[in-house]
């Protein structure tokens, strides 16, 4: 692997479970990354995965709540790519 995949230190599995009005959920998630096993890697590395999701989590919301991306229809030629362009300006500025 190390000659495929240089630089890899490390391959990742987080289980995250999530009650949530009583009901539990668990979702698995795999990674590699090239910080190596020191100590205090594993708080770092979840810091790191924990930012990524939140920036996800919050623009995603943007997206969908604000601009109601997943009931678009707008589905030909360059069309979705530019309407994309524009939301990622509005939400950038």
């Amino acid at each position: 692997m190390k000659d495929e995949w240089p630089g890899v230190k490390q391959i990742l599995k987080i289980t995250r479970t999530r009650n949530v009005k009583n009901k539990i959920t668990t979702r698995i998630s795999y990674g590699i990354t090239s910080l190596n096993g020191e100590k205090g890697c594993i708080e770092k590395i979840n810091e790191i995965w924990r930012d990524h999701w939140k920036i996800e989590n919050q623009l995603h919301w943007v997206r969908d709540e604000v601009f109601k991306e997943d009931k678009s229809t707008i589905r030909k030629g360059s069309s979705p790519q530019i309407m994309s362009a524009l939301r990622n300006t509005v939400i950038y500025i």
